[in-house]
């Protein structure tokens, strides 16, 4: 079976999201970390495998599906996985099947949002068939199967945050240190970009302007927060792009929706969004589940 990757930079912080993700995956057969793109869900899956890889007698299949946008690539995709290419068979799902019923194996979905019918179809399979798998997943949305369970990734903490723009500013700055001078303005730009790696990155890697500037700039963070790693899809290169793609994946109600919404700031009630959101393209009626729908 092939390895696992092997992480680029190091993970900072995030002790108590393993710790309680490592709790929740020992005490189910499937558990998908969900949250906004850019928030970290690779990253944290790529650490928890790393992890818990000891704990499973048969290792740790990691499924990388995000450069795939064919549903019906999804079996291969696990089959190269598992070391077995071009494999000729008519119904990849059985083979998949027949190579994991007996194993003690963790098999981790990664990127699941824009295959995310195709891969709750499969992971429901999987876990009716294959009674010592264990699924892991990640997703900007659930796999809603049953004896799923979900888990948001949260911003990180002000302090891991500091910390992460600290390490990448290092990266383009060797020099560059938090001090008593510039931490206040790190904290800032840290809480502006809601405490999310793919934003903190790109603007740690900006560190030829001095943060105040940076700060300064984060009002079109859009235009500032650009460049992303050159290897990514571009979807996960920016910002923007990934925020695109996120709309992009919703439903056509919910595309309406949302934009109405942003007329609020910190929050509404149900009986404001239902009087905002109403409409053409959705009834009043409909509002609540679409809210439902957006928060999953």
């Amino acid at each position: 079976m092939p390895p696992l990757p092997a992480p680029l930079t190091p993970l900072l912080g995030r002790t108590r999201e393993l710790e309680e993700t490592e709790r929740l995956l020992h005490g189910t057969r499937l558990l998908t970390i969900t949250g906004a793109g850019g928030s970290g869900k690779t990253r944290l899956a790529l650490e928890l495998a790393h992890r818990v890889e000891k704990d499973f007698e048969d290792g740790v299949v990691w499924v990388e599906l995000a450069s795939i946008d064919d549903p019906d690539l999804i079996s291969q995709q696990i089959l190269d996985a598992l070391g077995l290419r071009e494999v000729a068979a008519a119904d990849t799902t059985a083979v998949v099947v027949e190579r994991l019923r007996d194993r003690d194996v963790l098999v981790v979905f990664d990127n699941c949002e824009h295959l995310v019918d195709a891969c709750a179809a499969i992971a429901e399979t999987i876990l009716r068939l294959c009674p010592t798998a264990v699924l892991l997943a990640t997703s900007r949305e659930a796999l809603g199967i049953g004896g799923e369970q979900t888990w948001l990734v949260p911003p990180l903490s002000q302090t891991d945050a500091s910390k992460l723009f600290e390490e990448r500013a290092r990266a383009v700055a060797p020099a560059f240190a938090i001090n008593a001078e510039n931490e206040e303005t790190v904290a800032r730009i840290c809480v502006r970009l809601d405490g999310i790696p793919l934003a903190i990155e790109p603007a740690a890697a900006r560190i030829g302007l001095l943060p105040e500037a940076i700060a300064a700039r984060l009002d079109d963070r859009f235009r500032l927060l650009t460049g992303g790693p050159r290897m990514a899809l571009p979807r996960q290169q920016t910002l923007r792009a990934t925020l695109d793609w996120s709309f992009g994946l919703l439903g056509a109600q919910e595309q309406i929706l949302l934009p109405r919404l942003s007329v609020f700031a910190g929050g509404w009630t149900l009986e404001a969004a239902e009087a905002v959101g109403a409409g053409e393209g959705v009834e009043e009626a409909e509002v609540l589940d679409l809210l439902a729908s957006l928060v999953r």
